[in-house]
C-alpha cells in the first residue's frame, strides 16, 4: 500500500470479483499528505497505529475517540461493514447488533472468535494492509496469523492420511541446496513424527532414503531437534532423490497397510490409489523452450550438476536432451524465468552458460475422429514377432470431463475380443500411445487433446512386450495423420496498468500482437488493461511496454490456454519451430 496509485477498495472489489469469496477488511490504511502510508487503523481494536523512524522501527498506538473526528467516523463505518458480514455467519455476534444496536460495544476477542470461525468456513478471507518495504503493518499481519488463521489442530486430518494412523507420513513441499547442509528438503507431517537417523519410505520413487540431520526451519537460520511431530515443518538432510510432491512414509509396509485401509473405507480402484499415494505436484508445461550450453566441454559436468539441482528445487524447470542435436533443451515458463535459471548458474554455480534463441512450445491436435489399422512383424534370432492393432484416435471435445487415454472398445462387434486384453498388454499398448504422443506427426510437437479407442488386438506366440508398444505407436501415428493436425500456440492473459495519457499507445500496440482486449479499467488515476494474446507475439514485450509508458506502467503475464493457430499465421509457427519457410 506504498504505492501512490495503491487503492484499498479496488483491492477488495478484485478478491471479491476473482475469487469469488467474502473480503473481510480488518485494516484501513493511513497516509500522509504527500500519499505515502505512514500507519494504519485497527478495526477490531479502533486503535491508530502509525510507523516511524528508520525502516518503521518506532511503534506508536492509540485507542482511536469521536475526537478523531474524519478518521473515527471513517472506522466506525468499516467496522460495522465488517460486524455485518461477521454477524451473518456468528449468531454472538448478530445478538450484539440486534440488542444494542452499536458495533461499538462487540468485544475485540468476541470479533477475532467469530473471524476465526467463519475463516474455517471457507467462504470469507481476511484483509490485512502494510507495506514490507517500509515494514508497516508486519507485526499487525503475524498478529493476525496466530489469532485468527486455523492452525493444523483447527481441521480434520485428510481421508488419506487418517489411514497411517500413528505411522508416519509426510509430503515434501520444498528443496533447497545449501552450502554446508547440501539438499535440504521441506515436509509438512501429516501423522507420526520425524525421528533423526530414520529411514523413510518415498512412494513415488518406491524407495528408502535415510535422514542425515533433523533441522527446525527459523526464518533463516536451522535447529537441529532429535524429533518433529504431526504438524510441523521438519527440514531434512542427507536425502537425494526426494522431490516436491513426494510422499513418504516410515517403510513399505506401513504404505501397504495404509493403502489396504483406505481402499476399504473409500472402494477405490487401484488406478485411483495410484493417483492419490502416487502423485507429485501437478506442474503446468512449459511455454518456453531453448538450448543451454556450456562454455567449454570441461565445464559440462558442472552444467549438468547445476541443472540437477535446480530441478530438484524448481519443478516447472523442465530438462530434456534432444534425440536428433545431443544438446540440453531447458523449458521454462517464460523468458524471466530462464533468465534467473541461467543467473542463478552463474552467481551460485560459476558457470558462464550460454542460452540458445527462446522457441515457443507449440502442440497439436486432431480435427476429427479417425480409425487405423497396423499389423507389425519382426524377427528377433529365431523367433518371429507379430502384433496386429486396430484403433481409433478421438478428439476430446469438452476440457471439463476426464477421459481416460487409452480405453477399450465395448461395442458388442469389438467386445469378444477386447475382453481378453489383460492388464499387461493393456500397459504395453498405453506405453505405445504415450512415445506416440510425444512427437505429433506435423511438426514433432507433443500431442495433446486426443483419447484412444482399442478395437481389436491380435498378438502372436512368444511376442515381446516391446514390440507391441511398437505397432502401437506406429498405428498411432496412421490414425493422427488420417485424422488431420491442427497446430496449437499459447495463449497468455496480460495486464498492464499505466497511466491514462499511454493507454491508446499500449492499446494499439496491443492490436497489432493478434491480441484480444477484454476490458479496460479505472484504478485510481491509471488504466488497467486485460488482454489476451499469442505468446508468440509478446518476445521481449516487457521491454516495449517500459517505452510507450516511458516507464510508467506494471505489466504482468500468465499463461491462459493452447489456441488454434490460424491459416495466416501458421506459417511464421513453422518458420519459428524449424527454422525454414514451409
Amino acid at each position: 500500500m506504498d504505492r501512490p496509485d495503491a487503492d484499498l477498495d479496488m483491492c477488495v472489489k478484485s478478491i471479491r470479483d476473482r475469487f469469488k469469496v467474502i473480503p473481510l477488511v480488518l485494516q484501513l490504511p493511513v497516509k500522509n499528505n504527500k500519499g505515502s502510508m505512514v500507519g494504519l487503523i485497527d478495526l477490531i481494536t479502533m486503535e491508530q497505529i502509525i510507523w516511524t523512524g528508520n525502516q518503521g522501527c518506532d511503534v506508536q498506538a492509540r485507542k482511536l475517540t469521536p475526537e478523531d473526528e474524519t478518521i473515527y467516523e471513517k472506522a466506525l463505518c468499516a467496522r460495522g461493514v465488517l460486524s455485518e458480514q461477521l454477524a451473518d455467519c456468528s449468531e454472538s455476534i448478530a445478538d450484539v447488533i440486534i440488542n444494542e444496536g452499536n458495533n461499538q460495544l462487540i468485544p475485540a476477542a468476541q470479533m477475532k472468535e467469530a473471524l476465526r470461525q467463519a475463516i474455517l468456513d471457507m467462504n470469507h478471507v481476511p484483509v490485512v494492509c502494510g507495506s514490507s518495504y517500509k515494514n508497516i503493518g508486519v507485526q499487525k499481519l503475524m498478529d493476525a496469523i496466530v489469532d485468527i488463521l486455523p492452525s493444523p489442530c483447527d481441521r480434520p486430518a485428510l481421508a488419506m492420511y487418517q489411514h497411517f494412523a500413528d505411522s508416519l507420513c509426510a509430503r515434501a513441499f520444498k528443496v533447497v541446496h545449501d552450502k554446508h547442509k547440501g539438499a535440504v528438503t521441506f515436509f509438512r507431517i501429516y501423522s507420526g513424527s520425524f525421528k533423526k537417523g530414520q529411514k523413510l519410505y518415498n512412494i513415488h520413487l518406491d524407495q528408502s532414503e535415510q535422514i542425515s540431520r533433523l533441522l527446525l526451519a527459523e526464518a533463516d537460520d536451522y535447529k537441529e531437534v532429535s524429533e518433529l511431530q504431526c504438524g510441523n515443518m521438519a527440514a531434512v538432510t542427507g536425502l537425494k532423490n526426494t522431490m516436491c510432491g513426494d510422499l513418504v512414509c516410515s517403510s513399505e509396509k506401513a504404505y501397504k497397510s495404509a493403502r489396504k485401509s483406505f481402499a476399504k473405507a473409500s472402494k477405490a480402484s487401484d488406478e485411483q490409489l495410484n493417483e492419490l499415494f502416487n502423485a507429485r505436484t501437478r506442474i503446468p508445461d512449459p511455454v518456453f523452450f531453448c538450448s543451454i550450453e556450456p562454455p567449454s566441454q570441461s565445464a559440462q559436468v558442472a552444467l549438468d550438476e547445476a541443472l540437477s539441482q535446480l530441478q530438484r528445487e524448481d519443478p516447472s524447470l523442465r530438462i530434456d536432451v534432444s534425440p536428433d542435436t545431443g544438446q540440453t533443451i531447458l523449458g521454462g515458463m517464460g523468458e524471466l524465468h530462464l533468465e534467473i535459471i541461467r543467473d542463478r548458474i552463474l552467481t551460485e554455480y560459476k558457470v558462464d552458460a550460454d542460452l540458445g534463441p527462446l522457441q515457443i512450445a507449440y502442440k497439436e491436435t486432431i480435427m476429427s475422429p479417425a480409425k487405423a489399422n497396423h499389423e507389425h512383424k519382426i524377427k528377433i534370432g529365431t523367433q518371429e514377432h507379430r502384433v496386429q492393432l486396430t484403433l481409433s484416435v478421438l478428439p476430446i471435445v469438452n476440457d471439463s470431463k476426464s477421459y481416460p487415454l487409452v480405453s477399450l472398445d465395448t461395442n458388442p462387434e469389438y467386445s469378444e475380443n477386447t475382453a481378453l486384453i489383460y492388464p499387461r498388454r493393456l500397459q504395453c499398448i498405453k506405453a505405445g500411445v504415450d512415445s506416440a504422443l510425444v512427437s505429433g506427426p506435423k511438426l514433432s510437437c507433443p500431442v495433446v487433446g486426443v483419447r484412444v479407442l482399442v478395437h481389436h488386438l491380435e498378438v502372436g506366440r512368444h511376442t515381446s512386450d516391446p514390440v507391441i508398444s511398437s505397432c502401437t505407436t506406429q498405428c498411432i501415428y496412421k490414425a493422427l495423420k488420417a485424422a488431420g493436425i491442427i497446430l496449437l500456440e499459447p495463449y497468455m492473459y496480460l495486464e498492464i496498468i499505466a497511466d491514462a495519457q499511454y493507454v491508446h499507445s499500449i492499446l494499439g500496440d496491443l492490436s497489432r500482437r493478434r491480441a484480444e482486449i477484454k476490458s479496460v479499467e479505472d484504478r485510481g488515476l491509471s488504466k488497467v488493461v486485460n488482454a489476451e494474446a499469442p505468446l508468440a507475439e509478446l518476445l521481449g514485450y516487457c521491454q516495449t511496454v517500459r517505452t510507450l509508458s516511458s516507464g510508467r506502467s506494471h505489466f504482468s503475464m500468465e499463461f491462459k490456454c493452447y489456441k488454434e493457430v490460424s491459416n495466416q499465421h501458421e506459417a511464421q509457427a513453422v518458420r519459428n519451430i524449424t527454422g525454414f519457410d514451409p
